[in-house]
């Protein structure tokens, strides 16, 4: 019979076996577009996150020191006669009363470790019925989608797998320690494309709506009409690449990893998440506005290509450094409780 780890060990390389083509293709669709691209970094931070909680062991308060008495015996004391025979007498009562009360004892000793087995058989049937009910969810998932033809709901099947690994590994324990990082891997899960194509057109109008107030500094007679900014004589044309969908999605899942990062309370942590929305039609706005300024001086050359990829990557890459600078700067520090 293979050890406790060992079978651990040889299941998790069968369920990485078993999904590995789907994987393969998650990977594929999610780096083929710059949409959902987002969705590669996702279970690596959820790793750090794990990582983190399992590094954070139980903390142990130091042994308390020993109290030393105001007044010591002198060294060289003998105690009297009358003090001997008192000690004796205290002795011989409490070996008596330990000889009584032994088989009381013996019986409260027996009751403990019964009740002491029943609670760890009741937590270890708890942690069976979680793992079951994750695994048949994960399976449930993995067989319906792939029936059905629908990829995101075939890949749902991952991280319910994984919630089913851990609670058989920890039972409850374990999900709610790991819960920051578990709810993170639900997001490698990308959207569906077809909420994506209903979304565009919002983000399209918020979005150059946003780089018209922006560019009205330098040019007061700038106009927009949803997809089109005319700016100094120039039409440019948002396209749906350009949306903002991508950025909003990445946004979300970093403002999701920071705030589990840091700690933050339920309150806090949802109105970071929130914020992931009007930071992107700001990030956009920004990038759709430059990158006008960059066509009005340097052609239409410059809007196109790699210059114009890498001005939006930039833009992006400051938006998000900004929110994860922001979120370090003004996150509360977690307390850190010293047991004297």
């Amino acid at each position: 019979m293979l050890p406790a780890r060992a079978t651990r060990g040889l299941e998790l390389a069968l369920f990485f076996a078993l999904v590995s083509p789907l994987l393969a293709e998650w990977f594929e669709t999610t780096s083929a577009s710059s949409r959902l691209s987002y969705a590669l970094l996702v279970p690596a931070l959820a790793l750090v996150l794990a990582l983190r909680e399992r590094r954070a062991g139980p903390e142990f308060a130091p042994a308390a020191p020993q109290s030393l008495s105001k007044n010591p015996p002198p060294a060289e004391s003998q105690p009297d006669t009358a003090r001997l025979g008192a000690t004796t007498r205290r002795i011989g009562a409490g070996i008596l009363r330990g000889v009584a009360t032994m088989p009381r004892r013996a019986w409260l000793s027996s009751r403990a470790a019964r009740d002491s087995c029943s609670g760890s058989q009741s937590r270890a049937a708890g942690a069976e019925a979680l793992a079951a009910l994750f695994a048949w969810l994960g399976a449930a998932a993995f067989v319906g989608g792939t029936l059905s033809g629908i990829f995101t709901l075939t890949l749902c099947g991952v991280p319910l797998a994984t919630l089913a690994y851990v609670a058989r590994l920890g039972g409850r324990t374990a999900l709610v320690r790991c819960a920051p990082a578990l709810g993170l891997l639900l997001l490698m899960v990308p959207p569906p494309m077809p909420l994506l194509d209903r979304v565009n057109p919002l983000l399209i109008r918020a979005s150059g709506q946003t780089a018209l107030k922006l560019l009205t500094l330098f040019d007061p007679e700038v106009t927009w009409s949803s997809p089109m900014l005319v700016f100094q004589g120039w039409r440019l044309i948002v396209a749906e690449a350009c949306s903002g969908s991508g950025t909003f999605l990445m946004l979300f899942a970093l403002s999701a990893f920071l705030a589990a990062l840091f700690r933050l309370g339920p309150w806090r942590a949802l109105t970071l998440i929130l914020c992931s929305f009007p930071l992107t039609l700001l990030v956009n706005g920004v990038r759709i506005a430059s990158s006008a300024l960059v066509i009005a001086r340097f052609g239409a050359a410059a809007g196109e290509g790699l210059a114009h990829e890498l001005l939006g990557q930039v833009v992006v890459l400051l938006g998000a450094a900004l929110l994860a600078l922001s979120v370090a700067r003004w996150a509360p520090r977690a307390r850190l409780e010293v047991v004297a």
